[in-house]
C-alpha cells in the first residue's frame, strides 16, 4: 500500500508540473505577442514609444496584482 500512495504522489507531482509549465509558456507567449505588437508598430517618436511601452508594464502589472490576490 505505501508503494501505491508514493506513485500516486510521484504522478500527480510530475501532473502538475506539466501544467505549470503549459501555463507558463502561455502567459510568456501572449506577452511576448503584446510585446511584439508594440515594436512593429509606427511610432512617431521615441516618446509614443514609450507611452506604449510603459501602457504594456501597467496592464502586465495589474494582471499580476490580480493572480496575486486570488492565490
Amino acid at each position: 500500500m505505501p508503494t501505491m500512495d508514493k506513485e500516486f504522489l510521484a504522478r500527480m507531482k510530475r501532473e502538475v508540473e506539466t501544467r505549470l509549465a503549459q501555463k507558463e509558456a502561455e502567459t510568456i507567449e501572449y506577452w511576448m505577442a503584446r510585446l511584439a505588437e508594440a515594436i512593429e508598430r509606427r511610432h512617431s517618436n521615441m516618446g509614443a514609444l514609450q507611452v506604449e511601452l510603459r501602457t504594456l508594464q501597467e496592464k502586465m502589472r495589474t494582471r499580476l496584482k490580480a493572480i496575486r490576490s486570488e492565490l
